[in-house]
């Protein structure tokens, strides 16, 4: 998932994440885990410097890792979704979903 952005669409394009904050919040639910949030997780660069997609999404990616490392030792309540029998490079950024104000909630797959 790192910095492989092979079939983004609009990768150059500049998103619009937050009307009022460079720094915006990213939420992770995955089966059997607690909520994992992360507060100014994603640097925008507001208006003077905006990102693009890619490096938006590469952000994204690069939380997903953080994430994956804190949880891969912690044994959840779904024994199938268990970060430690789960690859890091099995899974996939599908989508950004914006879940509320300045807090958005990638959509992850894995190939089985």
């Amino acid at each position: 998932m790192l910095g492989i952005l092979t079939g983004l669409d609009n990768a150059n394009t500049h998103p619009t994440l937050s009307q009022t904050n460079n720094r915006v919040a990213l939420r992770i639910l995955w089966p059997g885990h607690g909520s994992w949030t992360l507060t100014n997780a994603l640097d925008t660069g507001g208006q003077q410097n905006p990102r693009t997609l890619a490096q938006i999404a590469n952000q994204v990616a690069n939380r997903i890792h953080e994430f994956y490392n804190e949880q891969r030792t912690v044994g959840g309540t779904e024994p199938d979704w268990n970060l430690a029998g789960i690859p890091f490079d099995s899974l996939y950024l599908v989508e950004l979903r914006n879940v509320s104000a300045g807090s958005w909630q990638p959509v992850i797959c894995r190939r089985v």
